[in-house]
């Protein structure tokens, strides 16, 4: 078959009269896409079903002694008379104001090698786009349509399938193929892990598209999940304030997943000569603060906070771009690295170092390494214990440690309640932090975290602790605890 739209079909035999009309009835001006409806001596009598024309034939609403046919088919008059062929009547729909040839979307997606078979299916003012063909051909086909269509024209989703649902006459079943999609809906699962902007960027998604913040992948597409171009323009408002950005509109049309986007912000932040990054203004003779990321982070998470230390303090910071925020090495290992290349690049500069969470203990192993260059150390919340796995195991030991003191009693009570009372400054002593500092450290620790019971003079014999607000994932989302670290950290 051919699929093929805006193609010349010349102009009205003698005698006939060919008229692009809209919805209404009403004339369209040269260039405008309208229906063609041909009245005149061609047009046979006695068809006249309606005066809606649901059968093709009406009453010339401009000569009621004539009839006319509607054909359908859709048109419009170019500068020399020709009619250009722009589709069927039943394939132009509205999405977002803007009128669509699903024919056009059609014929593109049919031009990727691999699809056999598409249906176009207009849902809710969204496009969905039903291939029959293997899912591996998605990327080409999406690059294509990007390429060729305009925004509005993007499918909001792409269903693969075998083959089509065909009714008993051979024609494509459009009910069951609508109830397949609502069954691959709700059988859709997508479980990705992300990183700390990953989780900020999906935050601004969840408000732009209104959908909960659980059910937003990493991984889909923007325009896959409801967006469109309204959307888009306002998400590009909100990723600009959020992280203090000046992306285009445009910018975000290449960058349509959470995974794109938090590429495209953190773009710039590094360059090949150096893996550490500025946050704010430079400050000259004052030793500069490094803040190592939490765990799958970005530095960008220290963003607030440099600001508010802006011309006070210089921050510095690195992104974890491999892995699990070590690059699934050894802590002490990867620290040693990061201390080689901060000397290396800040030579006998002094500076104060520190983290939130798994960042705090990235620098705490950097500070063993250059401790004599160290002014202070900062811990936001840092969490001394190596994994989840580790965490389970110390519990374990402590939970037997404090049995003699229950004795029988340890029955009667809940493990959980027994973690809870276990001193945790015991809890995580283990061979990563085995070395105590000689180096002032400032905690700021969450008064609903899980580190809030524990006296870390393991790690340094100089410790000010400060009770902040908030639980461990949110105290750097609480603005008067960062104006408060900022007092005290100058």
């Amino acid at each position: 078959s051919t699929y093929s739209v805006s193609v010349p079909i010349g102009k009205a035999i003698a005698n006939t009269k060919v008229l692009i009309l809209n919805g209404r009835k009403k004339l369209q001006p040269l260039g405008s896409v309208g229906e063609i409806c041909i009245a005149g001596d061609a047009v046979a009598m006695g068809y006249i079903q309606s005066q809606s024309g649901d059968q093709g034939y009406i009453k010339n609403p401009f000569d009621e002694s004539q009839q006319m046919f509607c054909t359908g088919d859709m048109g419009r008059f170019i500068e020399d008379g020709n009619i250009v062929y722009e589709g069927r009547r039943d394939q132009q729909i509205k999405i977002l104001g803007n009128r669509v040839n699903t024919s056009e979307l059609r014929k593109v997606a049919l031009e990727v090698k691999g699809v056999r078979d598409v249906f176009v299916l207009n849902h809710r003012e969204q496009l969905i786009l039903f291939i029959e063909g293997n899912e591996v051909v998605k990327d080409t086909l999406q690059k294509k349509i990007k390429s060729t269509l305009p925004l509005f024209m993007h499918p909001a989703k792409m269903l693969f399938l075998d083959h089509f649902v065909l009714n008993a006459n051979g024609k494509l079943d459009k009910r069951k193929m609508m109830e397949w999609m609502d069954q691959h809906q709700t059988t859709d699962n997508y479980v990705f892990e992300g990183t700390w902007l990953d989780g900020q960027i999906q935050k601004i998604w969840s408000k732009v598209l209104k959908i909960e913040e659980e059910k937003i992948p990493f991984n889909r597409d923007f325009f896959e999940l409801g967006g469109n171009s309204l959307k888009l323009i306002y998400l590009t408002s909100l990723i600009n304030k959020t992280f203090d950005k000046q992306f285009r509109f445009r910018e975000l049309l290449s960058a349509s997943t959470i995974q794109e986007i938090r590429d495209l912000i953190n773009k710039g932040n590094t360059t090949i000569e150096t893996i550490f990054y500025r946050l704010n203004s430079s400050v000259p003779n004052k030793s500069p603060l490094l803040l190592l990321p939490p765990s799958n982070g970005e530095g960008l998470v220290y963003k607030k906070l440099a600001k508010l230390l802006d011309r006070e303090l210089e921050i510095w910071t690195i992104d974890y771009h491999k892995g699990d925020g070590v690059r699934k090495v050894d802590i002490q290992s990867y620290a040693k690295e990061l201390a080689i290349i901060w000397r290396q690049e800040q030579g006998s500069r002094r500076c104060l170092i520190g983290g939130y969470s798994l960042g705090f203990r990235v620098a705490y192993h950097m500070a063993l390494q250059m401790e004599h260059r160290i002014d202070k150390m900062i811990n936001i919340d840092g969490i001394l214990y190596k994994n989840n796995v580790d965490e389970e195991l110390i519990n374990q030991v402590f939970i037997e440690a404090e049995k003699s003191k229950f004795e029988n009693k340890i029955n009667d009570v809940p493990n959980d309640t027994l973690i809870e009372d276990i001193n945790l400054k015991r809890w995580f002593i283990n061979d990563y932090f085995s070395n105590t500092i000689n180096v002032e450290i400032q905690h700021f620790i969450g008064k609903e975290s899980i580190v809030m019971n524990y006296v870390p003079d393991f790690v340094s014999s100089k410790n000010i602790i400060f009770t902040i607000e908030g639980n461990h994932e949110n105290i750097l989302e609480i603005d008067s605890n960062l104006e408060f670290i900022a007092s005290k950290i100058i």
